[in-house]
């Protein structure tokens, strides 16, 4: 990551308005309060929760606002435990092929969470990243997540003037 300076050094070469400029900068408050964090207090917070996704037809993991909305409305929507490693890249998952129930979790809030691209240029997201951005109040009350992107993730999820992507998470308890 670069240091501040340079990255705010960034942002005035755009001539950005200032809410711009604010809204980039605790972008990377957050990203470098994640980075700081001690290996130890990451592992407590993974060992605390886990990922849910949001699963169709029994396999499908559904990752975006409309297709999560389009099977509530439905009835169809199932949210499950999906076991994976801590530095899996959970962008990638699609297919579901394990997956176990989560009982009576309810919906906490909604996150953004920040990340360098992969070293390919594309997205990536693992449970490490977004319990190193949980603040503190987040990581105790929060038992699992799920991805919740924006429906035009593709076009609008990369953050240029920042170089990181911005995710949505869904946070339950």
């Amino acid at each position: 990551m670069m240091n501040k300076a340079k990255f705010m050094e960034r942002l005035d070469c755009f001539n950005v308005p200032v809410c711009v400029t604010v809204k980039y900068a605790q972008i990377y408050e957050k990203m470098e309060k994640a980075e700081a964090l001690n290996s130890e207090e990451i592992k407590d917070r993974v060992a605390g929760i886990f990922f849910a996704g949001h699963i169709a037809r029994g396999v499908k993991m559904a990752a975006s606002n409309g297709e999560i909305e389009m099977l509530q409305r439905c009835g169809t929507d199932d949210l499950r435990r999906i076991p994976v490693l801590p530095d899996i890249n959970l962008v990638n998952l699609k297919t579901v092929r394990c997956s176990k129930p989560v009982g009576n979790l309810k919906q906490i809030g909604i996150a953004q969470i920040y990340t360098e691209p992969a070293e390919d240029g594309t997205p990536r997201l693992t449970i490490a990243d977004v319990v190193a951005q949980l603040s503190s109040e987040q990581a105790m009350k929060a038992k699992a997540f799920a991805l919740r992107l924006k429906d035009d993730f593709v076009e609008t999820g990369y953050l240029h003037l920042a170089k990181v992507y911005e995710f949505q998470i869904e946070l339950f308890a």
